[in-house]
Protein backbone atom coordinates (compact mmCIF):
# COMPACT_ATOMS: atom_id res chain seq x y z
CA UNK A 1 0.00 0.00 0.00
CA UNK A 2 1.72 3.59 -1.25
CA UNK A 3 0.81 6.49 0.48
CA UNK A 4 0.87 9.79 -1.68
CA UNK A 5 -0.67 12.02 0.42
CA UNK A 6 1.23 12.61 3.23
CA UNK A 7 2.74 16.22 5.14
CA UNK A 8 6.01 15.15 3.89
CA UNK A 9 4.99 15.22 0.52
CA UNK A 10 2.85 18.61 0.54
CA UNK A 11 5.53 20.44 2.19
CA UNK A 12 7.83 19.61 -1.14
CA UNK A 13 4.81 20.96 -3.11
CA UNK A 14 4.45 24.12 -1.38
CA UNK A 15 8.02 24.67 -1.51
CA UNK A 16 7.52 23.97 -5.46
CA UNK A 17 4.94 26.58 -5.43
CA UNK A 18 6.89 29.32 -3.82
CA UNK A 19 9.56 29.42 -6.39
CA UNK A 20 6.53 30.71 -8.75
CA UNK A 21 3.80 32.75 -6.14
CA UNK A 22 3.45 32.93 -2.83
CA UNK A 23 -0.13 34.58 -3.04
CA UNK A 24 -2.04 31.44 -4.00
CA UNK A 25 -5.52 32.68 -2.39
CA UNK A 26 -8.60 32.15 -4.76
CA UNK A 27 -9.38 36.01 -3.52
CA UNK A 28 -6.07 36.90 -5.35
CA UNK A 29 -7.06 35.99 -8.26
CA UNK A 30 -10.25 36.89 -8.12
CA UNK A 31 -9.27 40.42 -6.73
CA UNK A 32 -6.59 41.25 -8.87
CA UNK A 33 -7.18 43.88 -11.69
CA UNK A 34 -4.36 42.65 -13.94
CA UNK A 35 -5.48 38.51 -13.61
CA UNK A 36 -1.64 37.48 -13.17
CA UNK A 37 -2.38 34.71 -10.79
CA UNK A 38 -0.84 31.31 -12.69
CA UNK A 39 -1.36 29.32 -9.44
CA UNK A 40 -4.74 28.34 -6.62
CA UNK A 41 -4.15 26.81 -3.60
CA UNK A 42 -7.60 25.88 -2.49
CA UNK A 43 -8.54 23.60 0.83
CA UNK A 44 -11.93 22.30 1.30
CA UNK A 45 -12.54 21.81 4.70
CA UNK A 46 -14.98 19.18 5.03
CA UNK A 47 -14.13 17.51 8.32
CA UNK A 48 -11.08 17.59 10.62
CA UNK A 49 -10.36 21.17 10.80
CA UNK A 50 -7.93 20.24 12.83
CA UNK A 51 -5.63 18.97 10.21
CA UNK A 52 -6.22 22.38 8.26
CA UNK A 53 -4.41 24.11 11.00
CA UNK A 54 -1.44 22.17 10.61
CA UNK A 55 -1.56 22.33 6.87
CA UNK A 56 -1.79 25.87 7.12
CA UNK A 57 1.13 26.37 9.61
CA UNK A 58 3.10 24.31 6.58
CA UNK A 59 2.22 26.69 3.91
CA UNK A 60 2.73 29.78 6.33
CA UNK A 61 6.51 27.87 7.29
CA UNK A 62 7.17 27.90 3.56
CA UNK A 63 5.82 31.59 2.35
CA UNK A 64 2.63 30.69 0.94
CA UNK A 65 -1.02 31.92 1.40
CA UNK A 66 -4.01 29.52 0.10
CA UNK A 67 -7.97 29.73 0.38
CA UNK A 68 -9.83 27.46 3.20
CA UNK A 69 -13.57 26.67 2.56
CA UNK A 70 -15.13 25.39 6.03
CA UNK A 71 -18.46 23.65 5.77
CA UNK A 72 -21.25 25.20 8.69
CA UNK A 73 -21.51 21.74 10.24
CA UNK A 74 -20.26 21.50 13.80
CA UNK A 75 -17.66 19.10 12.65
CA UNK A 76 -16.03 21.62 10.48
CA UNK A 77 -16.97 24.87 11.46
CA UNK A 78 -14.22 25.92 14.74
CA UNK A 79 -14.22 29.56 14.88
CA UNK A 80 -10.66 29.23 17.05
CA UNK A 81 -9.40 27.48 13.69
CA UNK A 82 -10.66 29.59 11.12
CA UNK A 83 -9.38 32.57 13.07
CA UNK A 84 -6.12 31.03 13.59
CA UNK A 85 -5.71 30.52 9.91
CA UNK A 86 -6.64 33.86 8.95
CA UNK A 87 -4.12 35.32 11.05
CA UNK A 88 -1.63 33.98 9.14
CA UNK A 89 -2.40 35.21 5.87
CA UNK A 90 -4.44 32.34 4.50
CA UNK A 91 -8.32 33.43 3.27
CA UNK A 92 -10.94 31.49 4.68
CA UNK A 93 -14.13 30.80 2.76
CA UNK A 94 -17.26 29.13 3.07
CA UNK A 95 -18.31 25.96 1.86
CA UNK A 96 -21.94 25.88 1.29
CA UNK A 97 -24.60 23.17 1.10
CA UNK A 98 -27.58 25.16 1.15
CA UNK A 99 -29.47 23.81 -1.83
CA UNK A 100 -29.02 20.30 -0.85
CA UNK A 101 -29.86 21.24 2.89
CA UNK A 102 -33.19 23.15 1.85
CA UNK A 103 -34.03 19.41 -0.67
CA UNK A 104 -34.12 21.72 -3.57
CA UNK A 105 -36.08 24.41 -2.26
CA UNK A 106 -34.37 27.64 -3.60
CA UNK A 107 -35.98 30.51 -0.91
CA UNK A 108 -35.15 28.16 1.55
CA UNK A 109 -31.30 27.94 0.74
CA UNK A 110 -30.64 31.56 0.10
CA UNK A 111 -31.99 32.15 3.51
CA UNK A 112 -29.97 29.19 4.72
CA UNK A 113 -27.11 31.31 2.72
CA UNK A 114 -27.73 34.37 4.30
CA UNK A 115 -27.43 33.09 7.58
CA UNK A 116 -24.46 31.13 7.68
CA UNK A 117 -22.93 33.91 5.99
CA UNK A 118 -23.68 35.79 9.33
CA UNK A 119 -22.64 33.55 11.22
CA UNK A 120 -19.23 33.27 9.61
CA UNK A 121 -18.57 36.69 9.50
CA UNK A 122 -19.15 36.84 13.33
CA UNK A 123 -15.48 35.47 13.47
CA UNK A 124 -13.76 36.18 10.02
CA UNK A 125 -13.92 38.06 6.82
CA UNK A 126 -15.85 36.56 4.07
CA UNK A 127 -15.15 37.24 0.29
CA UNK A 128 -15.18 34.12 -1.42
CA UNK A 129 -17.12 31.04 -1.45
CA UNK A 130 -17.21 27.53 -2.73
CA UNK A 131 -19.85 24.41 -2.92
CA UNK A 132 -19.45 21.74 -1.42
CA UNK A 133 -20.39 18.85 -3.65
CA UNK A 134 -22.63 16.35 -2.07
CA UNK A 135 -22.08 13.63 -3.72
CA UNK A 136 -25.03 11.23 -2.21
CA UNK A 137 -27.59 13.91 -2.73
CA UNK A 138 -29.19 14.72 -6.40
CA UNK A 139 -29.06 18.46 -5.72
CA UNK A 140 -25.70 20.60 -6.70
CA UNK A 141 -25.98 23.65 -4.88
CA UNK A 142 -24.22 25.93 -7.56
CA UNK A 143 -27.76 25.90 -8.97
CA UNK A 144 -28.71 28.36 -7.03
CA UNK A 145 -27.09 31.20 -8.88
CA UNK A 146 -28.96 30.84 -11.71
CA UNK A 147 -31.89 32.80 -10.09
CA UNK A 148 -29.79 34.99 -7.47
CA UNK A 149 -26.56 36.76 -6.80
CA UNK A 150 -23.84 35.92 -4.46
CA UNK A 151 -22.72 39.63 -4.92
CA UNK A 152 -25.92 41.02 -2.88
CA UNK A 153 -23.84 39.35 -0.07
CA UNK A 154 -20.52 40.85 -0.49
CA UNK A 155 -18.64 37.96 -2.38
CA UNK A 156 -16.81 38.87 -5.20
CA UNK A 157 -16.66 35.17 -6.74
CA UNK A 158 -17.48 31.68 -6.20
CA UNK A 159 -14.15 29.23 -6.63
CA UNK A 160 -16.32 26.38 -8.80
CA UNK A 161 -17.74 28.98 -11.33
CA UNK A 162 -15.84 31.91 -11.26
CA UNK A 163 -11.88 31.27 -11.76
CA UNK A 164 -10.78 30.90 -15.59
CA UNK A 165 -8.01 29.84 -17.33
CA UNK A 166 -6.70 26.78 -14.94
CA UNK A 167 -5.96 23.03 -15.45
CA UNK A 168 -8.24 21.77 -12.24
CA UNK A 169 -6.56 18.66 -10.11
CA UNK A 170 -8.24 17.49 -7.03
CA UNK A 171 -7.12 15.07 -4.11
CA UNK A 172 -11.43 14.23 -3.88
CA UNK A 173 -11.40 10.32 -3.53
CA UNK A 174 -7.63 10.18 -2.09
CA UNK A 175 -5.75 10.41 -5.28
CA UNK A 176 -5.78 12.65 -7.77
CA UNK A 177 -6.60 10.64 -10.63
CA UNK A 178 -9.96 9.08 -8.79
CA UNK A 179 -12.77 7.96 -11.00
CA UNK A 180 -14.76 8.05 -7.89
CA UNK A 181 -14.94 11.66 -8.55
CA UNK A 182 -18.89 13.08 -8.75
CA UNK A 183 -19.18 16.78 -8.54
CA UNK A 184 -15.78 18.48 -7.54
CA UNK A 185 -15.07 20.16 -10.41
CA UNK A 186 -14.72 23.93 -11.63
CA UNK A 187 -17.29 25.04 -14.17
CA UNK A 188 -14.50 26.30 -16.70
CA UNK A 189 -11.70 23.78 -16.72
CA UNK A 190 -9.20 24.18 -18.79
CA UNK A 191 -7.55 20.30 -18.78
CA UNK A 192 -4.25 19.42 -18.50
CA UNK A 193 -1.97 16.32 -18.11
CA UNK A 194 -3.33 13.40 -16.49
CA UNK A 195 -1.46 12.99 -13.14
CA UNK A 196 -1.52 10.57 -9.86
CA UNK A 197 0.86 11.51 -7.63
CA UNK A 198 2.13 14.61 -5.67
CA UNK A 199 5.54 14.61 -7.90
CA UNK A 200 3.88 14.92 -11.04
CA UNK A 201 1.65 18.17 -9.64
CA UNK A 202 5.09 19.52 -8.74
CA UNK A 203 6.58 18.63 -12.07
CA UNK A 204 3.44 20.58 -13.80
CA UNK A 205 4.58 23.72 -11.59
CA UNK A 206 8.22 23.67 -12.82
CA UNK A 207 6.90 23.16 -15.97
CA UNK A 208 4.88 26.59 -15.57
CA UNK A 209 1.55 25.26 -16.27
CA UNK A 210 -1.48 27.32 -15.09
CA UNK A 211 -2.70 25.10 -11.90
CA UNK A 212 -5.30 25.27 -9.89
CA UNK A 213 -5.13 22.91 -6.99
CA UNK A 214 -7.67 21.54 -4.59
CA UNK A 215 -6.93 19.66 -1.16
CA UNK A 216 -9.24 18.31 1.07
CA UNK A 217 -6.70 18.59 4.59
CA UNK A 218 -8.54 15.54 6.22
CA UNK A 219 -6.75 13.31 3.67
CA UNK A 220 -2.66 14.67 4.30
CA UNK A 221 -1.30 12.37 7.33
CA UNK A 222 1.46 12.61 9.62
CA UNK A 223 1.88 9.15 9.79
CA UNK A 224 1.28 5.49 8.87
CA UNK A 225 -1.64 4.84 11.33
CA UNK A 226 -3.32 8.02 9.74
CA UNK A 227 -2.37 7.30 6.21
CA UNK A 228 -3.76 3.65 6.52
CA UNK A 229 -7.07 4.39 8.38
CA UNK A 230 -7.56 7.77 5.33
CA UNK A 231 -7.31 5.05 3.06
CA UNK A 232 -10.00 2.59 4.71
CA UNK A 233 -12.30 5.33 5.02
CA UNK A 234 -11.48 6.69 0.97
CA UNK A 235 -11.80 3.49 0.10
CA UNK A 236 -15.38 2.52 1.44
CA UNK A 237 -16.70 6.21 0.25
CA UNK A 238 -15.44 5.63 -3.16
CA UNK A 239 -17.09 2.21 -3.53
CA UNK A 240 -20.39 4.09 -2.96
CA UNK A 241 -19.69 6.75 -5.40
CA UNK A 242 -19.23 4.33 -7.96
CA UNK A 243 -22.16 2.60 -7.13
CA UNK A 244 -24.41 5.91 -7.35
CA UNK A 245 -22.03 7.09 -10.41
CA UNK A 246 -23.25 3.83 -12.05
CA UNK A 247 -26.89 4.46 -11.01
CA UNK A 248 -27.13 7.90 -12.46
CA UNK A 249 -25.50 7.16 -15.84
CA UNK A 250 -27.99 3.94 -15.94
CA UNK A 251 -31.09 5.91 -14.57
Amino acid sequence: MSFDLTLDNYRSLCRAIKHRQSDCRVLNHLDSAENNSTIILRHDVDRKPKRALRMARIESDVGVRSTYYFRSTKEAFIPEIMKEIEKMGHEVGYHYEVLVKAKGDHVQAMKLFENDIDSFREHVEIRSICSHGSPLSKYDSRDIWADNSFLQFGIVGDASISVFGFAYYSDTGGKWDSKANLRDNVKSDDGGSSVSTTSEIIELLINNNNVYINCHPERWTLNIVESVNQSIKDTAINVVKLLIKFARRNG
